[in-house]
């Protein structure tokens, strides 16, 4: 029974203690314009009724949207893209990923190349096998949308916070006679 209990606090600890996070995204910036009341910035509003849409009359594919951190953002472990709600067109069917640090702005790491996503409108997520550090921009190239356009409801960025338990050591004390 002690060997059960001890199990289950573990387990608990483990789910209590190592937590995902929302970060905030200071901007974005796409290489497609929008449609005109679909701009890229809906894809930050918190409202996954609204969609970043690229222009309607042009093709939308390749795209590049660039998400910016400031410094307090320390890392980032997965990131949860939400295809618009309704109809298809745009959602994105290949991206690669990369990022640049706020020490190397200007130079990127490749992180995923040609993901493939299903077209529906569950969410996608990706979980990065090591948290990016320091990050000052992540780049998600799409290389492929539905219609060749490019949309998205939300996108959303998250760091993992460990709490790390401390452990109290016992310093034998010293008698003096």
């Amino acid at each position: 029974m002690k060997k059960l209990l001890l199990y289950f606090f573990i387990l608990w600890g483990s789910l209590v203690f190592s937590q995902l996070y929302q970060v905030p995204i200071y901007s974005v910036s796409s290489l497609q314009p929008g449609q005109p009341g679909s701009e890229v910035a809906k894809l930050l509003d918190g409202d996954n009724t609204t969609i970043y849409h690229s222009k309607w009359s042009q093709n939308g594919i390749p795209d590049e949207l660039k998400f910016y951190f400031t410094s307090n953002v320390t890392s980032i472990k997965k990131l949860v893209y939400t295809p618009r709600q309704s109809g298809t067109n745009g959602m994105w069917t290949n991206i690669s990923i990369s990022y640049s640090t706020q020490g190397a702005p200007n130079t990127f790491i490749s992180v995923s190349n040609n993901l493939i996503w299903a077209s529906n409108a569950q969410d996608k997520e990706v979980v990065f096998p090591t948290a990016i550090l320091n990050p000052y921009v992540i780049k998600i190239s799409v290389n492929a949308g539905i219609g060749n356009y490019s949309s998205g409801a939300e996108i959303k960025f998250f760091l993992k916070h460990n709490l790390r338990l401390l452990t109290v050591q016992t310093v034998p004390s010293i008698h003096q006679n």
